[in-house]
């Protein structure tokens, strides 16, 4: 899994891990809704610049949630 996404402007961008409750699929759409809903809550700034659908987060071997790529 990539963790870390690169932006030619800012550096480093967001990417965020999204995993669905049952019943749900991970369309482009839904995607954007939730990148749309971000920039609203919390501001543009916090945008994800991408959001991957996954069935459980990234860990490492300690099984704590993987933070850097």
């Amino acid at each position: 899994m990539q963790n870390n996404l690169l932006h030619e402007v800012r550096g480093n961008a967001i990417y965020t891990y999204v995993i669905l409750r049952a019943g749900y699929e991970g369309t482009p759409e839904l995607a954007e809704e939730l990148r749309q809903h971000v920039g609203k809550v919390m501001g543009p700034i916090a945008r994800p610049e991408k959001v991957g659908f996954v069935a459980k987060l990234p860990e490492t071997r300690s099984d704590k949630i993987m933070r850097r790529g």
